[in-house]
């Protein structure tokens, strides 16, 4: 799902819909980094009366007020599934600024890292800019989460751009 269709309330919703699954496999918190899926889990979360708390990863610094943005998604994706459910930016949980680089749209030393260490550990691939960004903020906010208790990270695509970047990103030779 590219992020820009996933900064609307039909994008968001695809997430509050999906959120069942999820439920069912963890008992922690969620991090993801585009407004539009943290709307989404904050919308679904809240439609089932879950007490679980997502974790936003500001991966972007594009908007002024980040939480105000995602709390008025949130809400517009609880009326597009028939409940007038009201966020504030309060209720947004947020991590802004901390695992944003240089700048939107560019990959930066922590999510390469991020990047690096996920695909020698498990294989997988995240981007090299938005979803590696968050995962950088995953690790980075690890003290956060319950010890011992799974947590969800939410890959949300973008790999291809891993082919474009091709310069910036380790060796796959080099040693560990």
């Amino acid at each position: 799902m590219s992020s820009i269709w996933a900064r609307t309330g039909a994008g968001g919703g695809v997430y509050a819909a999906a959120l069942a699954d999820l439920l069912a496999a963890t008992t922690n918190r969620y991090v993801g980094g585009s407004g539009g899926t943290l709307a989404g889990l904050l919308a679904g979360l809240r439609l089932v009366g879950s007490r679980l708390r997502p974790l936003g990863i500001d991966v972007g610094n594009l908007w002024k007020d980040f939480p105000a943005s995602v709390a008025c998604l949130a809400s517009e994706v609880c009326e597009r599934l028939g409940e007038a459910l009201a966020f504030a930016p309060r209720d947004v949980p947020l991590v802004e600024h901390t695992y944003v680089g240089e700048a939107y749209g560019r990959s930066c030393e922590a999510g390469n890292a991020a990047l690096e260490r996920l695909a020698r550990a498990e294989g997988i691939l995240l981007d090299p800019v938005y979803t590696a960004k968050a995962f950088a903020g995953l690790l980075g906010e690890a003290g956060r989460f319950t010890r011992d208790a799974p947590v969800v990270f939410l890959h949300t695509g973008g790999v291809p751009a891993l082919f474009a970047c091709g310069t910036t990103l380790p060796d796959p030779g080099s040693p560990t």
